[in-house]
Parts: structure tokens; C-alpha cells; sequence
């Protein structure tokens, strides 16, 4: 059983299929707690758990951690708690909507995702739907995702991207408690979609990140 953790604005497990989630949020001393309450309200990290679990073909088990801070500050701190987290209760799959496109942000993050990189973690993190310079998507030891239009029949990768980036098609139904909507093209959503192929393959083998790479480049309809 492959371990996803999201790392988001919590989970309503009453509205999507997967019931059986484990909820995590962070609190004020910045460490990471198991709790039992989680949003009523249809959040974007419900629609990403959405997503995994009705694109992947396997089982995975799904750890949300609800980040959700108002100051810039406190959300990078807490965003490297969370991270630091998965490293040290062996996720397999860290899937990252959230970033930071400042640059005082790159060395913290940078360490960040390079000591789950060196954990063997997967990290699979949203660029910017501004096209601005992420991070930490647009590290080389993080597979960064975009939306495509072009990656409807499959994961594409952009001429001059980096090696570790690709895109896919964020706009994939979803069931949610009987209704059935369309999630919208951002890049948040398109990384969901690729934890679930990500997901999927490591639960089939165990691939290090270098492998994984060239896993995902032979299944590119562009390759």
C-alpha cells in the first residue's frame, strides 16, 4: 500500500468516496496533530483527495495535513513542519498544491524537499498558474506539474521544460455525494491527477526518483 499524504486546506471526507482518510492539522506550537474534525465546506484539498482516489486504479492510503495559516510567514514554517513530517512517518507521495514563488523562500524549501528526496519521497508539487517561478515545483528533485490542454490523452512535457516537469489534464469528473462536477484547469488539480499516476506505478514497483523520471518520460504521449 502506497502512503499519499496532501498537504493542503483539509479534507471533507463527506464528500467524496474514500472515507477512510487520516486527518492531520498543525497547531500553534507548529506540530503536527491527529484530529478527528475536518472542514464541512467543500475545500481545495477535497477536490485534490477527490481526484486520487478516483484516478488511481489501486488502493493508496491518503494522510491529509491541513496547512492553513494567513500570514505568508507562518505558511512556509508550516509547510516545512508538514513536509518534515512525511519524512519522518515514511509517505511515499507528498502531493503539494501550495508553494511560494519568493525567492527568500528557495534555500528553506530547497532543504525541505531535498531531505524527502533523500527519504526516498516522491514529491509532486504545482507550478504557478501565473507562470511564475515555484518553489518548490521548479526544483530538479521534484516532479513540478502543470495543466495542458495538450495532456488530454495522456502526460505531456513541454519542449525546454525541466527534466522533472510535465503536464496533464486537470479537467476530470468527480463525484462528489451523488454530484458529478468537472474540476477546474489549474495547476493544483493537474498535480493531483499526477500523484495518482505516481501513486499507482510505485505501488506496482518501487522506483527510485531518477527512475520514476524515466518511467514518466516513456509514458508521455510526446515522447
Amino acid at each position: 500500500m502506497i502512503k499519499v499524504a496532501i498537504i493542503d486546506d483539509g479534507v471533507c471526507v463527506d464528500k467524496i468516496k474514500q472515507q477512510d482518510i487520516n486527518l492531520f492539522r498543525i497547531n500553534k506550537q507548529g506540530l503536527i496533530m491527529r484530529t478527528k474534525n475536518y472542514p464541512k465546506t467543500l475545500t481545495h484539498g477535497t477536490l485534490c483527495a477527490a481526484i486520487i482516489s478516483e484516478m488511481t486504479r489501486y488502493y493508496h492510503e491518503i494522510n491529509s495535513i491541513k496547512v492553513k495559516v494567513k500570514n505568508k510567514n507562518g505558511k512556509i514554517e508550516a509547510l516545512i513542519s508538514a513536509i518534515d513530517y512525511c519524512v519522518a512517518n515514511n509517505i511515499d507521495v507528498i502531493n503539494l498544491s501550495m508553494g511560494s514563488t519568493s525567492l527568500d523562500d528557495e534555500i528553506s524549501l530547497r532543504e525541505a524537499t531535498k531531505q524527502a528526496y533523500n527519504a526516498g519521497i516522491i514529491v509532486v508539487a504545482a507550478h504557478s498558474n501565473e507562470n511564475k517561478k515555484t518553489y518548490p515545483a521548479s526544483f530538479e528533485q521534484v516532479i513540478g506539474v502543470r495543466h495542458s490542454e495538450k495532456a488530454r490523452n495522456g502526460i505531456y512535457h513541454r519542449k525546454g521544460d525541466l527534466n522533472s516537469d510535465f503536464c496533464t489534464y486537470a479537467k476530470v469528473p468527480l463525484t462528489l455525494k451523488r454530484k458529478v462536477i468537472t474540476a477546474q484547469p489549474a495547476n493544483s488539480f493537474a498535480t493531483s491527477v499526477m500523484t495518482a499516476v505516481v501513486a499507482d506505478m510505485l505501488f506496482e514497483k518501487k522506483y527510485s526518483f531518477d527512475e520514476l523520471l524515466v518511467e514518466l518520460h516513456g509514458l508521455c504521449i510526446n515522447k
